[in-house]
């Protein structure tokens, strides 16, 4: 995903669970801007490895429970530059949301096995 300019996504139904989805490795680059805003669950979820290259990157959660995570992934997230900030906006102790996930598949899939890591080189992360 290259970014150019500033551009806004948003899950718009009670029934979406995902505002970006990819069945793959997800690579976001560019000089411009990303507003996710979720309602209901995750911002981006990848079923491989997520890695921010460059650009600038607004995750808004607004879910009302526990499972709403800004970026999910199966196998990894890599940071090399950029900036990301994920807010939350369920407060409500023992529920809250996640900034960042990454779940690992101990299984023979498709994408890897034993995987599961999150490695910043460079770049910025808030979690607010």
């Amino acid at each position: 995903m290259v970014l150019q300019g500033e551009n806004t996504l948003e899950g718009c139904t009670e029934t979406e669970t995902n505002v970006i989805k990819c069945d793959g490795s997800l690579v976001i680059m560019g000089d411009g801007s990303l507003n996710v805003i979720a309602n209901t669950k995750h911002g981006i979820v990848s079923d491989d490895v997520i890695v921010v290259q460059s650009g600038e990157i607004d995750i808004t959660l607004n879910s009302s429970t526990s499972a709403g995570t800004g970026i999910k992934s199966v196998n990894g997230y890599v940071q090399n530059s950029g900036k990301v900030t994920i807010e939350g906006k369920n407060m409500t102790e023992g529920s809250e949301n996640k900034g960042i996930k990454v779940d690992g598949d101990e299984s023979e899939s498709e994408y890897g096995k034993g995987k599961g890591y999150i490695l910043i080189n460079g770049g910025e992360i808030n979690l607010i």
